[in-house]
Protein backbone atom coordinates (compact mmCIF):
# COMPACT_ATOMS: atom_id res chain seq x y z
CA UNK A 1 0.00 0.00 0.00
CA UNK A 2 1.90 3.35 -1.17
CA UNK A 3 1.64 6.02 1.05
CA UNK A 4 1.35 9.63 0.83
CA UNK A 5 3.02 11.61 3.61
CA UNK A 6 2.51 15.40 4.25
CA UNK A 7 6.33 16.89 2.84
CA UNK A 8 7.70 19.83 4.45
CA UNK A 9 9.25 21.68 2.09
CA UNK A 10 12.79 22.21 3.15
CA UNK A 11 14.14 25.74 4.55
CA UNK A 12 17.44 26.64 3.47
CA UNK A 13 19.96 28.28 5.97
CA UNK A 14 23.68 28.61 5.52
CA UNK A 15 26.31 27.50 8.06
CA UNK A 16 29.34 29.50 8.98
CA UNK A 17 31.33 27.74 5.22
CA UNK A 18 28.61 29.01 3.38
CA UNK A 19 27.02 25.42 3.06
CA UNK A 20 23.25 25.12 2.88
CA UNK A 21 21.82 22.96 5.87
CA UNK A 22 17.91 22.03 5.46
CA UNK A 23 15.91 21.84 7.65
CA UNK A 24 14.11 18.57 8.77
CA UNK A 25 11.33 17.54 6.21
CA UNK A 26 8.90 14.62 7.03
CA UNK A 27 9.24 11.27 3.94
CA UNK A 28 7.66 11.69 1.03
CA UNK A 29 6.65 8.93 -0.58
CA UNK A 30 6.76 4.92 0.40
CA UNK A 31 5.28 1.28 -0.41
CA UNK A 32 4.69 -0.46 2.49
CA UNK A 33 5.02 -4.61 1.79
CA UNK A 34 3.53 -6.84 4.11
CA UNK A 35 4.21 -10.68 3.55
CA UNK A 36 2.86 -13.73 5.01
CA UNK A 37 5.43 -15.69 6.73
CA UNK A 38 5.90 -19.49 8.34
CA UNK A 39 8.78 -20.76 10.65
CA UNK A 40 11.72 -20.80 10.68
CA UNK A 41 11.69 -17.25 8.55
CA UNK A 42 11.57 -14.46 10.82
CA UNK A 43 10.19 -11.59 11.15
CA UNK A 44 13.22 -9.42 12.31
CA UNK A 45 16.74 -10.27 11.43
CA UNK A 46 19.78 -8.20 12.41
CA UNK A 47 21.38 -8.14 8.82
CA UNK A 48 19.43 -7.71 5.80
CA UNK A 49 21.18 -8.15 2.13
CA UNK A 50 19.55 -7.95 -1.27
CA UNK A 51 19.02 -10.79 -3.82
CA UNK A 52 18.16 -10.24 -7.08
CA UNK A 53 17.63 -13.33 -9.69
CA UNK A 54 16.36 -11.97 -12.89
CA UNK A 55 13.30 -9.84 -12.22
CA UNK A 56 13.02 -11.17 -8.74
CA UNK A 57 14.28 -8.91 -6.21
CA UNK A 58 14.64 -10.54 -2.50
CA UNK A 59 15.50 -9.86 1.17
CA UNK A 60 17.47 -12.03 2.51
CA UNK A 61 18.54 -12.42 6.19
CA UNK A 62 21.19 -14.78 8.39
CA UNK A 63 18.77 -17.02 10.84
CA UNK A 64 21.03 -17.52 13.94
CA UNK A 65 18.34 -19.33 15.00
CA UNK A 66 18.36 -22.36 12.29
CA UNK A 67 22.07 -20.74 10.84
CA UNK A 68 20.81 -20.19 7.43
CA UNK A 69 20.58 -17.54 5.23
CA UNK A 70 16.84 -16.73 4.64
CA UNK A 71 15.03 -15.12 1.28
CA UNK A 72 11.69 -13.82 0.67
CA UNK A 73 10.75 -12.46 -2.43
CA UNK A 74 9.26 -9.32 -2.58
CA UNK A 75 6.76 -9.78 -5.51
CA UNK A 76 5.51 -13.04 -5.05
CA UNK A 77 5.91 -13.48 -1.18
CA UNK A 78 7.68 -16.86 -1.48
CA UNK A 79 10.18 -17.48 0.62
CA UNK A 80 12.90 -20.44 0.99
CA UNK A 81 15.92 -20.76 2.96
CA UNK A 82 19.73 -22.17 2.48
CA UNK A 83 20.98 -23.77 5.29
CA UNK A 84 24.23 -24.03 6.43
CA UNK A 85 26.63 -26.87 8.19
CA UNK A 86 27.97 -26.66 11.59
CA UNK A 87 31.05 -29.15 10.54
CA UNK A 88 32.78 -30.65 8.47
CA UNK A 89 34.49 -29.39 4.99
CA UNK A 90 31.22 -27.26 4.21
CA UNK A 91 31.15 -25.98 8.05
CA UNK A 92 30.37 -22.17 8.51
CA UNK A 93 30.67 -20.56 12.10
CA UNK A 94 28.06 -18.02 12.69
CA UNK A 95 27.95 -15.51 10.46
CA UNK A 96 29.30 -12.02 11.39
CA UNK A 97 28.52 -10.66 7.88
CA UNK A 98 27.95 -11.68 3.99
CA UNK A 99 26.45 -10.93 0.51
CA UNK A 100 26.19 -12.04 -2.83
CA UNK A 101 28.39 -11.79 -5.44
CA UNK A 102 28.73 -13.68 -8.88
CA UNK A 103 25.74 -16.43 -7.85
CA UNK A 104 27.82 -17.08 -5.12
CA UNK A 105 27.25 -15.94 -1.57
CA UNK A 106 29.94 -14.80 0.47
CA UNK A 107 30.37 -15.17 4.48
CA UNK A 108 32.25 -13.91 6.71
CA UNK A 109 32.74 -15.53 10.65
CA UNK A 110 35.55 -16.31 12.59
CA UNK A 111 37.69 -18.49 10.43
CA UNK A 112 37.54 -15.94 7.76
CA UNK A 113 36.32 -15.36 4.37
CA UNK A 114 33.91 -18.31 2.87
CA UNK A 115 32.79 -18.64 -0.12
CA UNK A 116 29.81 -20.63 -0.58
CA UNK A 117 27.23 -21.55 -4.03
CA UNK A 118 23.80 -21.57 -3.51
CA UNK A 119 23.21 -24.83 -2.22
CA UNK A 120 25.01 -23.70 1.15
CA UNK A 121 28.44 -25.70 -0.03
CA UNK A 122 31.97 -24.15 0.82
CA UNK A 123 33.80 -23.87 -2.68
CA UNK A 124 36.63 -21.61 -0.45
CA UNK A 125 38.26 -20.13 1.95
CA UNK A 126 40.02 -17.22 2.70
CA UNK A 127 41.50 -17.83 6.29
CA UNK A 128 42.23 -14.73 8.65
CA UNK A 129 46.29 -14.90 8.51
CA UNK A 130 46.22 -14.42 4.68
CA UNK A 131 43.72 -11.36 5.24
CA UNK A 132 45.08 -9.01 7.56
CA UNK A 133 48.87 -9.45 6.47
CA UNK A 134 50.94 -8.18 7.58
CA UNK A 135 49.66 -8.97 10.96
CA UNK A 136 51.30 -6.58 12.97
CA UNK A 137 49.40 -3.51 10.84
CA UNK A 138 46.01 -5.03 10.07
CA UNK A 139 42.83 -6.40 12.02
CA UNK A 140 40.21 -7.91 11.06
CA UNK A 141 38.34 -6.22 13.79
CA UNK A 142 38.89 -3.49 15.90
CA UNK A 143 41.11 -3.95 18.72
CA UNK A 144 40.27 -4.16 22.35
CA UNK A 145 36.50 -4.10 23.32
CA UNK A 146 34.48 -3.56 20.33
CA UNK A 147 31.19 -4.61 19.08
CA UNK A 148 31.68 -5.93 15.89
CA UNK A 149 28.22 -6.35 15.08
CA UNK A 150 28.44 -3.21 12.96
CA UNK A 151 30.89 -4.16 10.72
CA UNK A 152 29.90 -4.44 7.06
CA UNK A 153 30.94 -5.88 3.79
CA UNK A 154 29.96 -4.71 0.04
CA UNK A 155 30.61 -6.20 -3.41
CA UNK A 156 30.92 -4.68 -6.21
CA UNK A 157 30.55 -7.55 -9.04
CA UNK A 158 32.96 -9.82 -8.00
CA UNK A 159 34.77 -8.17 -6.03
CA UNK A 160 33.95 -7.79 -2.14
CA UNK A 161 35.38 -5.50 -0.38
CA UNK A 162 36.46 -5.75 2.99
CA UNK A 163 37.31 -3.38 5.94
CA UNK A 164 40.42 -3.49 7.89
CA UNK A 165 41.62 -2.18 11.73
CA UNK A 166 45.07 -0.81 12.10
CA UNK A 167 47.01 -1.92 14.88
CA UNK A 168 48.76 0.13 16.67
CA UNK A 169 52.16 -0.16 14.90
CA UNK A 170 50.48 0.43 12.08
CA UNK A 171 51.11 3.80 10.91
CA UNK A 172 49.73 4.82 6.86
CA UNK A 173 47.82 1.95 6.55
CA UNK A 174 44.97 1.30 3.93
CA UNK A 175 41.56 1.16 4.66
CA UNK A 176 40.83 -2.17 3.73
CA UNK A 177 41.35 -5.07 0.78
CA UNK A 178 39.53 -6.11 -2.17
CA UNK A 179 38.58 -9.94 -2.80
CA UNK A 180 38.11 -10.96 -6.06
CA UNK A 181 36.02 -14.38 -5.34
CA UNK A 182 36.34 -15.45 -9.59
CA UNK A 183 40.61 -14.60 -9.47
CA UNK A 184 41.00 -15.59 -5.42
CA UNK A 185 43.18 -12.67 -5.90
CA UNK A 186 43.27 -9.95 -2.39
CA UNK A 187 45.03 -6.26 -2.99
CA UNK A 188 44.70 -3.56 -0.69
CA UNK A 189 42.13 -0.36 -1.36
CA UNK A 190 44.41 2.55 -2.69
CA UNK A 191 43.00 4.78 0.06
CA UNK A 192 44.42 4.85 3.42
CA UNK A 193 43.28 5.73 6.77
CA UNK A 194 43.30 9.66 7.28
CA UNK A 195 46.24 10.10 9.85
CA UNK A 196 44.18 11.79 12.45
CA UNK A 197 42.25 8.78 13.07
CA UNK A 198 45.23 5.80 12.96
CA UNK A 199 46.51 6.66 16.63
CA UNK A 200 42.64 5.94 17.88
CA UNK A 201 41.11 2.87 16.60
CA UNK A 202 41.78 1.14 19.63
CA UNK A 203 40.06 3.55 21.07
CA UNK A 204 37.29 4.05 18.79
CA UNK A 205 36.13 0.33 18.59
CA UNK A 206 34.17 -0.44 15.41
CA UNK A 207 33.50 3.47 15.01
CA UNK A 208 36.81 3.83 13.25
CA UNK A 209 35.87 0.81 10.71
CA UNK A 210 34.89 2.27 7.19
CA UNK A 211 31.97 2.18 5.22
CA UNK A 212 33.18 1.33 1.81
CA UNK A 213 31.44 1.56 -1.22
CA UNK A 214 32.05 2.50 -5.41
CA UNK A 215 30.46 3.71 -8.29
CA UNK A 216 31.21 3.52 -11.59
CA UNK A 217 34.23 2.19 -12.21
CA UNK A 218 36.89 4.34 -10.84
CA UNK A 219 34.89 6.00 -7.73
CA UNK A 220 35.37 4.68 -3.91
CA UNK A 221 33.32 6.66 -1.54
CA UNK A 222 34.24 5.85 2.31
CA UNK A 223 32.94 7.20 5.68
CA UNK A 224 33.23 6.45 8.93
CA UNK A 225 30.22 6.34 11.56
CA UNK A 226 31.59 8.92 14.14
CA UNK A 227 31.98 11.98 11.37
CA UNK A 228 30.53 13.44 8.72
CA UNK A 229 32.83 13.64 6.41
CA UNK A 230 32.68 11.35 3.48
CA UNK A 231 35.94 10.61 0.86
CA UNK A 232 35.48 10.54 -2.34
CA UNK A 233 38.76 8.49 -3.66
CA UNK A 234 39.43 8.57 -7.91
CA UNK A 235 41.25 5.39 -8.54
CA UNK A 236 41.95 7.03 -11.75
CA UNK A 237 43.78 10.30 -10.32
CA UNK A 238 44.62 8.42 -7.08
CA UNK A 239 42.97 11.98 -5.62
CA UNK A 240 41.15 12.18 -2.46
CA UNK A 241 38.24 14.53 -2.26
CA UNK A 242 36.67 15.16 1.12
CA UNK A 243 33.32 16.49 1.85
CA UNK A 244 31.77 17.88 4.81
CA UNK A 245 28.11 16.86 5.09
CA UNK A 246 26.67 17.86 8.50
CA UNK A 247 23.37 17.36 9.83
CA UNK A 248 21.72 19.42 12.88
CA UNK A 249 20.29 16.51 14.53
CA UNK A 250 23.44 14.55 15.58
CA UNK A 251 26.92 15.26 16.44
CA UNK A 252 29.16 15.58 13.58
CA UNK A 253 32.50 14.57 15.51
CA UNK A 254 33.61 13.27 18.02
CA UNK A 255 36.36 13.87 20.59
CA UNK A 256 38.97 11.67 20.27
CA UNK A 257 41.10 12.29 23.69
CA UNK A 258 37.80 11.74 25.59
CA UNK A 259 37.05 8.36 24.11
CA UNK A 260 40.93 7.54 25.11
CA UNK A 261 40.09 8.09 28.53
CA UNK A 262 37.07 5.61 29.00
CA UNK A 263 37.30 2.31 30.57
CA UNK A 264 36.55 -0.68 28.71
CA UNK A 265 32.42 -0.81 30.02
CA UNK A 266 31.79 2.56 29.73
CA UNK A 267 33.67 2.41 25.65
CA UNK A 268 31.48 -0.27 25.28
CA UNK A 269 28.22 1.35 26.40
CA UNK A 270 29.39 4.61 24.19
CA UNK A 271 29.87 2.54 20.98
CA UNK A 272 26.23 1.21 21.69
CA UNK A 273 23.92 3.95 22.86
CA UNK A 274 26.34 6.64 20.40
CA UNK A 275 24.75 8.57 17.42
CA UNK A 276 26.31 7.22 14.19
CA UNK A 277 26.72 8.00 10.49
CA UNK A 278 25.66 5.05 7.76
CA UNK A 279 27.41 4.47 4.47
CA UNK A 280 27.05 6.71 1.39
CA UNK A 281 25.17 5.40 -1.23
CA UNK A 282 25.95 7.20 -5.16
CA UNK A 283 22.99 6.50 -7.10
CA UNK A 284 24.03 7.61 -11.16
CA UNK A 285 20.49 7.95 -12.39
CA UNK A 286 19.67 10.81 -10.18
CA UNK A 287 23.27 11.89 -9.82
CA UNK A 288 23.04 12.45 -5.95
CA UNK A 289 24.49 11.01 -2.19
CA UNK A 290 22.40 9.04 -0.14
CA UNK A 291 23.15 8.53 3.90
CA UNK A 292 21.13 7.58 6.62
CA UNK A 293 22.12 8.64 10.51
CA UNK A 294 20.36 7.77 13.58
CA UNK A 295 20.02 9.95 16.99
CA UNK A 296 21.90 8.62 20.36
CA UNK A 297 20.05 5.48 21.93
CA UNK A 298 19.26 6.70 25.31
CA UNK A 299 19.85 3.86 27.45
CA UNK A 300 16.55 2.09 29.17
CA UNK A 301 14.44 3.00 26.63
CA UNK A 302 15.05 0.05 24.28
CA UNK A 303 16.45 -0.15 20.81
CA UNK A 304 14.40 3.41 19.68
CA UNK A 305 15.76 5.96 18.28
CA UNK A 306 15.47 8.48 15.59
CA UNK A 307 16.39 7.63 11.99
CA UNK A 308 17.33 10.53 8.99
CA UNK A 309 18.31 10.28 5.92
CA UNK A 310 20.28 12.98 4.09
CA UNK A 311 20.45 13.72 0.57
CA UNK A 312 23.11 15.81 -1.42
CA UNK A 313 25.01 16.53 -3.91
CA UNK A 314 28.16 15.95 -6.26
CA UNK A 315 29.66 19.69 -4.48
CA UNK A 316 29.05 18.59 -0.89
CA UNK A 317 25.58 20.41 -0.62
CA UNK A 318 23.20 18.96 1.29
CA UNK A 319 19.75 19.08 -0.38
CA UNK A 320 17.18 17.36 1.73
CA UNK A 321 17.10 15.95 5.19
CA UNK A 322 14.15 13.70 6.32
CA UNK A 323 13.11 12.42 9.95
CA UNK A 324 11.79 8.49 8.58
CA UNK A 325 8.44 7.20 10.77
CA UNK A 326 9.21 5.63 13.98
CA UNK A 327 8.07 2.04 12.79
CA UNK A 328 11.45 1.82 10.13
CA UNK A 329 14.05 -0.31 12.27
CA UNK A 330 17.29 0.34 11.79
CA UNK A 331 18.36 -2.61 8.88
CA UNK A 332 17.92 -1.30 5.59
CA UNK A 333 20.28 -1.41 2.34
CA UNK A 334 20.28 0.47 -0.81
CA UNK A 335 19.55 -1.48 -4.00
CA UNK A 336 18.85 -0.53 -7.41
CA UNK A 337 18.06 3.09 -6.68
CA UNK A 338 15.65 1.99 -4.43
CA UNK A 339 15.71 2.40 -0.38
CA UNK A 340 14.79 -0.76 1.78
CA UNK A 341 13.79 -0.69 5.43
CA UNK A 342 12.69 -3.51 7.76
CA UNK A 343 9.83 -2.08 10.06
CA UNK A 344 9.54 -2.84 14.02
CA UNK A 345 7.07 -5.13 14.49
CA UNK A 346 5.73 -7.43 17.67
CA UNK A 347 3.72 -9.73 14.60
CA UNK A 348 5.63 -13.27 14.35
CA UNK A 349 3.64 -14.30 11.60
CA UNK A 350 4.77 -11.44 8.79
CA UNK A 351 7.63 -9.89 7.63
CA UNK A 352 7.14 -6.25 6.99
CA UNK A 353 9.07 -3.65 4.38
CA UNK A 354 8.64 -0.32 3.55
CA UNK A 355 10.46 1.03 -0.07
CA UNK A 356 11.53 4.38 -1.02
CA UNK A 357 12.19 5.34 -4.67
CA UNK A 358 15.26 7.37 -4.74
CA UNK A 359 14.22 9.26 -8.09
CA UNK A 360 10.65 9.84 -6.77
CA UNK A 361 12.22 11.92 -3.34
CA UNK A 362 14.62 13.20 -5.69
CA UNK A 363 11.76 15.17 -7.75
CA UNK A 364 10.66 17.43 -5.10
CA UNK A 365 12.90 20.86 -5.22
Amino acid sequence: MKHLIFLCLSICLFSCSGKKINEIGELSIYDSISIPIDFPILSQYTKLKPYCNGDSVYITGYNHYEHSIDFINLADGEHFIIPLQHEGSNGVLPVQDYCFAADKIVCKDESGILTLDMDGNVIDRLPVKELVAPPEEYSVRPLGASLGNFLYMNNWGSKIFIPLSPTPKGEKVHIGKIYDISQRSLEFLPPYYPTEIVGYTQYLGSLSVPDINMYGTDKIVYNYPFSSLVYLYDTKTATTEILDIQTKTIENNIDFEKWKGLNVVDKVKQELYMSRFGKVYYSLSTGKYYRIHWTMREEGKGTLRGIYLMIFDKKGNSLKEYLLPSHFSEQYFFFQDTLYFACRSSNDTSFNVVRISLEMIGQDK
